[in-house]
């Protein structure tokens, strides 16, 4: 059968910068404005008026290359989600939400 769901979209600013500080290492910055295109299935599904911010998404990163090449490749950072408005009205969450990475790869 057919899904019973309609997507709301997303739109989606972005800002980012990359920075190579050394041979091995580089800086990763990145921002994100996150704003529904239109909350009408939130409405009807939360049955209360949901606005159309989401929040701002933003990150710190960098990735290593200890030996110049792709063989081996450690990225590691923080990201973080500050709600605004239709976030709240979901999840009633004000708090800013911190999340940590790491990513180990090789390849052989």
């Amino acid at each position: 059968g057919q899904a019973n769901f309609v997507n709301p979209g997303l739109l989606l600013a972005n800002l980012g910068y990359d920075a190579e500080l050394t041979p091995k290492l580089r800086l990763v910055l990145n921002a994100n404005y996150l704003r529904f295109v239109t909350t009408a299935p939130f409405t009807q599904f939360a049955n209360q008026t949901i606005r159309n911010d989401i929040g701002l998404d933003y990150g710190l990163g960098f990735l290593y290359r200890p030996f110049l090449n792709n063989n081996a490749i450690f990225q590691f950072g923080v990201t973080a989600l500050t709600p605004l408005q239709g976030f709240n009205d979901l999840f009633d969450s004000p708090c800013t939400q911190y999340s940590l990475f790491a990513l180990l790869q090789f390849t052989y």
